[in-house]
């Protein structure tokens, strides 16, 4: 329920970007050579998205009054206020949940060269685009000017100080600065507007995480807001309580909630808050049965189709406690059963009010923990795996979300039924995403399945190996190396050229090592080639001949203490060095670590495995 409140936090969502609209937006000039810079085009707002917003924030409009590409400008401060908290939260909407950052900062940055640049809301909301993106990178210098003029040239403007505090956390973070900026930041903020809700939950944030905590004065200034006139948000209201609760503690917090729900002002909305809230209380004290009644009531006040986000966490949160029930009686094996399969049908009903009721953009993450909690939870893996094949054909997602799940099905899949096509297709379809964490992954469970016995046997499989020889990840290639001479020598001949080929021409692009990184990547290429010709008849062994002469030069060149350390044993092994009836004397372990004596006596090794080809 509860918003992010600090910019600094990552973007939670891995939706992919919507599709752009037809339609442009007037903004500023940036002539070049007599000719008028063309403005970017404003991304489109998906129609069930914006409803959804509506739905879920009444009175926030994002394609009428809120329309972050026909933005207003208030003169009225109290106006202005509530202007830029809509916009605000619509802005860190489209970056979390729509993945706007590349296509807001481009329009934003041609906005601000013209009339909108003035404009105050503008400047703050540039400013909360600069630091969500790129993720991780926040253009703090930046986006600190543009909020400090919009507070300098509208002393009445509350929310500017708010963001200034929220850069002056992050910077002082990167800076060490302290929290001291940031708190005078929000005492100004807070001089400008008493009544700013999230300017006091956000000092209760910095307070309270300060070491040690100062808990004591933030139960000063929440406490007499929570017992004066509800907030006009609920959100507000929500994220208030929650301060709260972490410096007054579960027992006084829930007698202030229940002193709360006997007030006539309570509408459903910040009724829902409490209930909820309530609940959380009671799971932090264990309190499995209490929590679930009350989150009970707060079911009672939600329509599936005008509040789908809240009736999707609440059956999540339900789902929580029943399997927090179960693990609490894991040891009578009636009540775990009991338990865990109301756990299920929460995680379902949760998954299925995403599928149905949420905008497109916001499919598929539910589906992910339900997945996850029949497989891990109940073992439940043929389960799993009929459900989502009927997911995915029956849901409309997003490309990233639909991709994300395919490689989930393929994955169980493949634990049901190991199949070396299926696992080459999985495996395509990631490197056609470029998603080299998943790529990763998914080598290290092929690998650590090949040192079980399951080994490839195909050529696809060894082509796309190889294919991931060349990328920006040198721990995929390793691993990809490892896997693509596995496979060769498990085929024979033709693969076993081929890979050799392909090792080759990729270490031949290693000119230096100047790094350890370095150094093990050309010893994990060292291992390939020893293993692809494991077994395999001397007149095969060609690669490594060209292999070890390139090694010689690399290692004459560098002279890196690690690099000799590495490759030098490998290559020395009497277990290798057997295959060959022409190798020289094994090379002593002083010798290992000269560079001139170890690349002499490596191309001695290549000339010696050289004259046994010939021989053959």
């Amino acid at each position: 329920m509860t918003r992010n409140l600090l910019l600094a936090v990552l973007l939670l969502f891995a939706c992919a970007c919507v599709a752009q609209a037809a339609n442009t937006q007037p903004s500023g000039e940036n002539k070049e050579d007599g000719k008028e810079e063309a403005p970017p085009v404003p991304p489109e707002i998906p129609a069930d998205y914006a409803d959804f917003v509506r739905k879920t924030f009444p009175g926030v409009d994002p394609t009428g009054e809120h329309n972050l590409f026909d933005l207003k400008n208030p003169a009225d401060p109290a106006k202005r206020h509530d202007y830029t908290a809509n916009m605000a939260r619509l802005v860190l909407l489209y970056l979390q949940e729509l993945q706007m950052g590349s296509s807001l900062l481009k329009l934003f940055d041609h906005y601000g060269r013209g009339k909108q640049g003035e404009n105050p809301t503008f400047k703050v909301l540039h400013a909360i685009v600069m630091l969500q993106f790129p993720p991780g990178k926040p253009n703090i210098s930046e986006a600190s000017k543009l909020l400090r003029e919009a507070a300098e040239t509208h002393k009445d403007f509350a929310y500017a100080w708010y963001y200034i505090a929220q850069v002056e956390m992050i910077g002082g973070q990167q800076e060490s600065r302290g929290t001291k900026p940031a708190l005078e930041a929000l005492d100004k903020a807070l001089s400008i507007r008493k009544d700013f809700i999230q300017a006091l939950v956000l000092k209760a944030q910095i307070l309270i995480n300060m070491k040690p905590p100062r808990n004591s004065e933030v139960l000063k200034f929440v406490e007499p807001v929570l017992k004066g006139p509800l907030p006009p948000d609920a959100d507000d209201y929500s994220d208030l309580l929650q301060m709260y609760f972490a410096v007054a503690g579960a027992e006084a917090f829930k007698v202030m909630v229940n002193e709360h729900l006997k007030r006539p002002e309570m509408t459903d909305r910040f009724r829902l808050r409490a209930l909820v809230l309530q609940a959380n209380a009671h799971m932090a004290l264990n309190q499995y049965d209490d929590a679930i009644g009350w989150l009970e009531k707060a079911r009672a006040l939600v329509s599936v189709e005008a509040e789908p986000r809240a009736a999707q966490q609440l059956a999540r949160n339900l789902a929580i406690c029943w399997a927090s029930k179960a693990m609490a009686t894991k040891n009578d094996k009636e009540l775990f059963q009991k338990f865990a399969d109301e756990a299920h049908r929460y995680h379902l009903e949760a998954a299925e009010v995403e599928r149905r009721n949420m905008p497109v953009a916001l499919r598929g993450p539910e589906a992910v923990v339900y997945v996850d909690f029949l497989v891990r939870a109940m073992s439940r893996v043929e389960q799993a795996i009929q459900w989502l094949r009927g997911y995915l054909d029956d849901t409309d997602l997003m490309v990233a979300q639909r991709y994300r799940l395919e490689n989930i099905l393929a994955f169980l899949e493949d634990q049901v039924d190991p199949n070396e096509a299926r696992k080459v297709e999985r495996l395509r379809n990631q490197y056609a995403q470029k998603d080299w964490p998943q790529i990763a992954r998914t080598l290290d469970e092929y690998r650590n399945g090949v040192r079980q016995g399951n080994r490839f046997e195909s050529m696809d499989a060894v082509s796309i190996f190889l294919e991931l020889l060349n990328t920006p990840e040198r721990g995929v290639e390793r691993t990809a190396a490892f896997l693509a001479a596995d496979t060769a020598a498990n085929i024979g001949a033709e693969a076993v050229s081929k890979a050799g080929a392909a090792l080759v021409q990729r270490f031949k692009k290693e000119i230096e090592c100047k790094t350890d990184d370095q150094a093990a990547l050309q010893n994990d290429f060292s291992e390939a080639m020893r293993l692809l010709t494991e077994g395999r008849p001397v007149k095969e062994h060609g690669p490594v001949v060209e292999f070890l002469r390139h090694l010689a030069d690399i290692v004459e060149a560098v002279e890196l203490p690690t690099l000799l350390t590495k490759v030098m044993p490998g290559w020395t092994l009497d277990e290798f060095l057997k295959r060959y009836k022409h190798a020289p004397r094994k090379l002593g372990g002083l010798n290992q670590r000269k560079a001139d004596a170890s690349a002499k006596w490596l191309r001695e090794l290549a000339d010696a495995i050289e004259k046994e080809i010939k021989e053959e």
